[in-house]
């Protein structure tokens, strides 16, 4: 699935409810981790649980890597791996819970 085909209300912004879970996004550039290619990420639907640990970091991109680890269960450094181009996608299916 591309960041393309998911809904989204009158103003562009994703709508959170109507989000299909499990949600699998194609990388563009997939990333090397260990010694595989990530070709994409899947990502659960977040839980209250999943949302409370990422306020605990001050900066917003911390915040988002740990949450997309948790939401993809992938080790922090794997989501580091994302380059920028696919990074942001992955964010703002997981921004639109927060």
């Amino acid at each position: 699935m591309t960041l393309e085909d998911l809904p989204r209300d009158g103003n562009g912004d994703m709508t959170a409810e109507k989000v299909p879970f499990p949600i699998e996004i194609d990388l563009l550039r997939p990333a090397t981790t260990d010694t595989r290619k990530m070709r994409s990420v899947a990502l659960r639907e977040p839980a209250a649980g999943d949302l409370e640990p990422c306020y605990q970091h001050a900066a917003k991109a911390t915040r988002m890597v740990h949450l997309q680890s948790d939401l993809a269960e992938l080790a922090p450094d794997k989501v580091r791996c994302l380059k920028d181009l696919d990074f942001r996608p992955v964010s703002e299916v997981a921004a639109a819970f927060l």
